[in-house]
């Protein structure tokens, strides 16, 4: 089952007030639970150096020191389709075709 991550980071450069603005999210879409615990592994190491765990159902990440917050969502190949500009479940496309479609739009 695919994955989709959205960070969340925030502009400490550009405030309203003492509040910073929030910057476009980023996705990124990977095609199971190990690539997400992979791409999240660093954020995901606490101070006493153990690895917080990313269930299967996902998670969030965060924040961390910077304020900045990982979310790990599952998403069924269909939708992912539906998100990339394909057809929701018509498509018969390899999912490897279906994720670099996602991850290219995001870019």
């Amino acid at each position: 089952m695919p994955y989709i991550i959205t960070t969340r980071t925030f502009d400490h450069e550009h405030t309203f007030g003492s509040v910073p603005f929030i910057n476009p999210p980023t996705r990124t879409a990977v095609a199971t639970l190990d690539e997400a615990r992979d791409y999240t592994f660093n954020a995901r190491v606490n101070d006493d150096g153990q690895i917080e765990p990313l269930p299967a159902e996902g998670g969030t990440v965060g924040p961390l020191p910077d304020g900045t917050v990982i979310e790990v969502r599952p998403i069924s190949f269909g939708a992912l389709a539906s998100r990339a500009g394909f057809a929701q479940f018509s498509d018969e496309r390899p999912h490897a075709e279906i994720i670099a479609a996602f991850n290219g739009a995001q870019s």
